[in-house]
C-alpha cells in the first residue's frame, strides 16, 4: 500500500470515529435543550425599598443534555438555592425541589413567553405564577448561594 492511501486511510477513520461521538452524543456538539426556553438566567427578584426585603423566583437553565436548573425562591429573602433536573412535560419543563426532608415537594412548571419564562408553581390550594425576565448576572441566586456559604459556615462543627 502507499503512503498516500495509508494517510487517508487514517484521516477517514478520524472523521469516522468523530462523527461516532457526536452521533452517541458524547461530543459537545451544540447540545441544546429539548424545551423552547433558551438557557440563561431568568428572573423577578426584587428589593422593597421599604423593608429590605427580596421576593420573587430566579431560575437559571443550564445547557446540554443534564436538564439542569438552578432555582431560588425568594420569601423575604433568598436563603437557598437549588440544582435540580427537569422533564419536558406537555409544552412545559417540569421540576421539583424539596425544602424539607417532612414536607411535600413544592411542584413547577416553565415555558417560554415572549423573551421571558412563565413559571408556575402547583402548591396544594394554590397556584402562584411568576413572569421571569432575562437577565445577563444572576441576582437571586448569588444571593441564596451567599447565605447558604454563611450557614454553612455558622454551623461547621469545630
Amino acid at each position: 500500500m502507499s503512503r498516500g492511501w495509508t494517510k487517508a486511510t487514517r484521516t477517514l477513520g478520524k472523521l469516522s470515529a468523530a462523527l461516532c461521538l457526536v452521533s452517541a452524543g458524547f461530543w459537545p456538539a451544540r447540545a441544546q435543550s429539548d424545551i423552547s426556553i433558551p438557557p440563561g438566567i431568568y428572573s423577578n427578584v426584587d428589593l422593597s425599598a421599604a423593608t429590605g426585603d427580596l421576593a420573587g423566583v430566579e431560575i437559571e437553565i443550564h445547557r446540554g443534555a443534564g436538564r439542569i436548573v438552578d432555582v431560588t425562591i425568594c420569601e423575604g429573602w433568598c436563603n437557598w438555592a437549588y440544582q435540580v433536573a427537569y422533564e419536558s412535560n406537555g409544552g412545559w419543563a417540569t421540576f421539583e425541589i424539596l425544602e424539607r426532608p417532612d414536607d411535600p415537594p413544592r411542584k413547577f412548571r416553565m415555558k417560554r413567553q415572549g423573551s421571558g419564562v412563565l413559571v408556575e408553581e402547583d402548591g396544594e390550594f394554590f397556584v402562584r405564577k411568576d413572569k421571569l425576565k432575562r437577565l445577563k448576572e444572576r441576582f437571586g441566586l448569588d444571593v441564596a448561594d451567599d447565605s447558604m456559604r454563611d450557614y454553612a459556615e455558622r454551623t461547621k462543627s469545630p
